[in-house]
């Protein structure tokens, strides 16, 4: 395993995780579409599609029902015909998500 995928998988795994942005969201994953493509669900029941940037591919997976923090993307917002909405900001892991669930209003 080289060097940068190292330390990207390391970083990703040990990092405290911020809680999220005003323009972010936590979401869980129902399922990859192929490629960089992930299917999500927002808490009030509403799906849609997200992209994996490239940093992350082939270097961080994404579980179904695992959880994400995602951030709408400017180019849907532009493109109102594109399905694709939002970017993969990080991938939860467990350890993360405990911590978020201790801080007060953030889940």
């Amino acid at each position: 395993m080289g060097q940068r995928r190292k330390h990207m998988l390391q970083t990703a795994i040990t990092q405290d995780i911020q809680p999220p942005a005003d323009n972010q969201q936590i979401v869980r994953a129902l399922g990859a579409r192929g490629g960089n493509i992930v299917e999500v669900e927002y808490p009030n029941g509403a799906t849609t599609l997200c992209m994996m940037p490239a940093k992350f591919n082939r270097k961080l997976w994404v579980r179904r029902g695992g959880y994400l923090i995602i951030e709408p993307s400017p180019e849907a917002e532009q493109d109102a015909g594109s399905r694709v909405t939002a970017t993969i900001a990080a991938v939860l892991y467990e350890e993360h998500v405990k911590q978020l669930k201790k801080m007060q209003g953030v889940w």
